[in-house]
């Protein structure tokens, strides 16, 4: 299921109080290690609450599934290079469909990855 409205955390704490069970790594050295989509390095731009600087968009929890391992179900955030503010961009989702379906399409705006998470299953395929 898709977040009806955006929601935004003011610290990485703040958004795992929220989503205990998709939470961001609170040791910078395990936010780095995360698997997420970044625009080729370059991150993306929030056209949706005007966070200034590039941003990168994250599968929680661990980033997205690696292929021939299983699925999980998961939120999607956006944050500055995995510092606050975080966005919710979607919650209940599969989380290896939501990343197919973002890398396939190579967006470069925060909306744009939120219009296309409006599409994905919310029950990872069997």
């Amino acid at each position: 299921m898709v977040a009806p409205e955006l929601h935004r955390f003011a610290s990485v704490a703040a958004y795992n109080a929220a989503f205990p069970a998709c939470q961001m790594p609170t040791a910078l050295t395990a936010r780095h290690q995360l698997r997420g989509y970044h625009l080729a390095m370059r991150g993306l731009v929030d056209d949706l609450a005007g966070t200034p600087g590039a941003m990168i968009v994250d599968f929680l929890p661990g980033g997205p599934p690696a292929p021939g391992t299983p699925d999980r179900v998961g939120t999607v955030v956006a944050s500055p290079w995995r510092e606050a503010p975080i966005l919710v961009l979607a919650q209940g989702v599969s989380l290896w469909a939501a990343w197919r379906t973002v890398v396939r399409r190579w967006p470069t705006k925060l909306s744009e990855v939120r219009d296309l998470l409006n599409g994905v299953e919310s029950n990872p395929p069997r």
